[in-house]
């Protein structure tokens, strides 16, 4: 079933009120209509600088983003591949399954998809780079596989710059007003960043126990995992896999809030 479209005026109003600072949850809110299509419209226009239909390159994919990704693997490891067993791999990744959720992220709360947006779109630009590299390597066509492979890096690369700036955001925002309190709140950062912060943090508040200005001891909230892939806590058990090794005394009172000693 087609999914109804917003027409023209919607759509522009909805880059309007981004332009004029509103976050994707307000827009939603004030033009009834999912976060989900705000961000899609807004990902667009910034792709395109249009809100107008686009004509479409041929007819839709058959292949979902990951059987595409499973064909770039195929094809990096085997390069003598035949198109049966291509097609036998398609057909067995065709098959219903439950639901994927992109595997770079290590959260999914829509309270921070703003600050996400643009690692999303250098996401779906680095796919697409990487599957045209490996249809072209396919038809044997060496030097335009090689083109989209630099591309696909170069989006790789810039998705990660985007990310940096996301997490710096997320914190901030997160912890200006709590870690004065020896607060820290790793919720809605990956789990290399959340590391990062953690032993930033620990190093800076240590320190600062030691010269006797701070009380020694910092609540870390690391969530319960709610918004993790299929449920499963990532940033936890990393927290307390890190302090373990790291020989810090702590102790976990509740699921998601782990007090570090710092004496």
């Amino acid at each position: 079933m087609k999914t109804k479209e917003h027409t023209r005026q919607v759509r522009d109003t909805v880059v309007e009120k981004f332009k004029a600072r509103f976050g994707y949850k307000k827009i939603s809110q004030a033009l009834n209509i999912s976060r989900s299509t705000v961000q899609a419209i807004i990902l667009k226009w910034k792709e395109y600088q249009t809100t107008a239909n686009l004509p479409r390159p041929g007819r839709p994919s058959k292949l979902s983003s990951r059987t595409r990704r499973k064909l770039i693997r195929d094809a990096a490891k085997r390069p003598m591949i035949t198109l049966d067993e291509v097609q036998r791999s398609t057909a067995e990744k065709q098959k219903p399954a439950a639901s994927m959720k992109p595997e770079y992220q290590d959260t999914e709360d829509p309270e921070y998809e703003d600050f996400r947006a643009e690692a999303s779109l250098q996401r779906k630009r680095r796919l697409e780079s990487f599957a045209k590299a490996a249809e072209a390597f396919k038809q044997g066509r060496k030097e335009v596989a090689s083109f989209y492979a630099q591309q696909g890096h170069m989006h790789g690369k810039r998705m990660s710059e985007a990310n940096h700036r996301a997490a710096v955001q997320i914190f901030e925002r997160v912890n200006s007003s709590l870690l004065p309190n020896n607060i820290l709140d790793l919720h809605g950062l990956h789990v290399d960043e959340a590391l990062d912060h953690l032993v930033q943090v620990l190093h800076d508040k240590t320190t600062a126990y030691e010269k006797g200005l701070c009380r020694p001891q910092l609540s870390v909230i690391t969530g319960r995992g709610n918004h993790s892939q299929g449920g499963v806590a990532r940033i936890r058990p990393a927290v307390i896999n890190y302090l373990t090794n790291a020989n810090y005394r702590f102790t976990e009172p509740k699921p998601g809030l782990v007090l570090v000693s710092l004496k």
